[in-house]
């Protein structure tokens, strides 16, 4: 429901672009009071990760769940040629189990059976929205030679 809510309210809007690269995973736990704005917080970033996993450790998540939506960008002057499509696919997975963020973060990679490694990833809980719709355009413009991660929607210090 969460979802659906956050994906219907993600504005339509060619300033959105997205990179493939990066794969955001939220967990959430029994307190989901929050899931809903820190969704459509993701969905609403200038800069969309290629993927988003929900990482599921209520143990209401039994098989994987899939879907996508289409992005369409375009560059802030004028369009010479027809944008590509870009697709966001999300999928909610099970952690039931988990012990700890980390350990619900390892478990949904690995049952979201990703096609590629991410070149980076977003980690956020469920209650730590990222604070403008900046948050992850700024952190994927900064030169990553390693994986990093971005834990309750704060960027890496300088």
């Amino acid at each position: 429901e969460a979802l659906a809510d956050a994906m219907s309210s993600r504005p339509y809007t060619h300033r959105q672009d997205v990179d493939t690269g990066i794969t955001a995973v939220i967990t959430v736990e029994e307190d989901m009071r929050f899931l809903r704005s820190t969704l459509r917080s993701v969905l609403t970033q200038n800069v969309l990760p290629g993927v988003v996993i929900i990482a599921d450790a209520t143990g209401r998540t039994s098989s994987r769940i899939t879907t996508s939506f289409e992005v369409i960008p375009s560059p802030s002057g004028p369009v010479m040629e027809v944008p590509q499509s870009k697709h966001v696919t999300i999928h909610i997975v099970s952690a039931k189990g988990a012990r700890s963020f980390g350990d619900a973060v390892s478990r949904a990679l690995d049952r979201a059976d990703l096609d590629d490694a991410p070149r980076a990833l977003w980690l956020l809980h469920d209650d730590s929205r990222p604070s403008d719709d900046s948050c992850l355009a700024q952190y994927a413009g900064r030169q990553c030679a390693r994986v990093q991660t971005v834990r309750l929607g704060r960027l890496p210090s300088a």
